[in-house]
């Protein structure tokens, strides 16, 4: 099939989430198929599929502080439709996205001559909150235009609870996946400080819950604890930050609680490689949400390293060695039970290795896609 996936890729700027559209893409390539995106940058947005790419448009004020967040919508979704109206696509493949009126007609335009997915990221998104009056707004606009156009999709896809359909069309729970090829297996570091280091790579939000590990740090009466340290490696979400920050300054914990900010590259590549074990999401239940397959947790698989988690997954159980799972609430960390987790895995041989290949076995986009393929096939 000819795929158009319509989604924000910057080709400047780039942000988190860049890992896991490329892996769709490349996904849906290895399975034999061709696919293409929209890109974009300050100047233009362009039609590629990776190694061409075509001029469609110029971007509407691209130099703008906040282009990236709300004008740009407008851009993609103009684009798109003219792409879509001047060439043939099988399957239009679209990231649930805030919209608009040409979001509304480029939706309208695939349905005539697409098949049309539509993928949502966190289902249900009613629940996901807006961090000021302006976006909330903007939300609930976006909603009006989403029960509009609900009819025109031929399928929604989401990753979170399980439903059946979804705006009165048919719903498929598909779960995150992961590409090997674009995350290296962790390797020896390059320095050794003798510290154990808890990593937790991730926007910076409440529902990261990483207060439960501050305040487990500062309960923790132990000789062993003088030996630990987090390292919180991520950008300022939604105000969490700026508190964490001051929590372990009250606590008498700068010293252990490192706040590293943003980190891409060799940088992080190093960070993992020091690493001990990694921190998921500890406060899903913030978010409203009990299940889910958290993007970070399969990056911490496909890098071998082991880690600690909170929320139901599909795809994870107590049966494994390389993984804990504490409750989902708002309780400090028992680090003495982490401790005891780290002392049993430091035997454990060809850990990282077995992960990878888990990972790979259970947790590709390959497998979400055929899931996709095979529905769109029945119909």
């Amino acid at each position: 099939m000819k795929i158009l996936f319509v989604m924000k890729y910057p080709l400047v700027d780039q942000y988190s989430i860049m890992q896991k559209l490329n892996g769709e893409i490349n996904a849906v390539r290895r399975l034999g198929h061709e696919p293409y995106y929209i890109s974009f940058d300050r100047e233009n947005l362009y039609l590629d599929n990776g190694t061409e790419r075509k001029i469609i448009q110029k971007t509407t004020f691209g130099h703008a502080p906040g282009y990236f967040h709300t004008i740009v919508f407008y851009d993609i979704y103009s684009a798109a439709r003219k792409v879509i109206v001047r060439e043939h696509f099988d399957l239009v493949y679209f990231r649930h996205s805030p919209l608009n009126l040409p979001g509304y007609r480029m939706i309208k335009a695939a349905s005539a001559s697409s098949k049309l997915v539509v993928e949502i990221s966190s289902f249900p998104p009613e629940k996901e909150k807006a961090k000021n009056a302006l976006r909330t707004l903007y939300f609930m606009m976006s909603r009006k235009w989403w029960k509009r156009s609900a009819k025109y999709v031929s399928l929604f896809t989401g990753i979170g609870e399980h439903a059946d359909e979804y705006l009165s069309r048919p719903f498929l729970n598909i779960d995150n996946g992961i590409d090997l090829t674009l995350i290296p297996p962790r390797a020896e570091p390059t320095k050794r400080d003798g510290k154990i280091h808890l990593l937790a790579v991730a926007s910076m939000c409440e529902w990261q819950g990483y207060e439960r590990v501050i305040n487990g740090m500062a309960e923790w009466n132990s000789n062993q604890a003088k030996n630990y340290v987090v390292d919180l490696v991520g950008d300022e979400g939604d105000g969490s930050l700026a508190r964490w920050k001051k929590l372990a300054y009250k606590l008498e914990l700068s010293n252990q609680i490192i706040f590293h900010g943003r980190m891409t590259g060799d940088a992080l590549t190093e960070m993992y490689n020091r690493a001990t074990i990694g921190l998921g999401t500890l406060a899903m239940h913030k978010r409203g949400f009990k299940n889910g397959s958290v993007l970070k947790l399969r990056e911490y698989m496909a890098r071998g390293l082991p880690f600690v988690y909170a929320n139901e997954d599909p795809h994870l159980n107590e049966d494994l060695p390389w993984c804990i799972k504490i409750p989902d609430d708002d309780s400090a960390v028992n680090m003495e039970y982490i401790d005891e987790f780290i002392r049993r895995i430091k035997n454990e041989d060809g850990l990282s290795d077995r992960m990878r290949e888990y990972a790979k076995n259970n947790m590709s986009w390959e497998k979400q896609f055929l899931k996709i393929f095979e529905w769109i096939q029945k119909k």
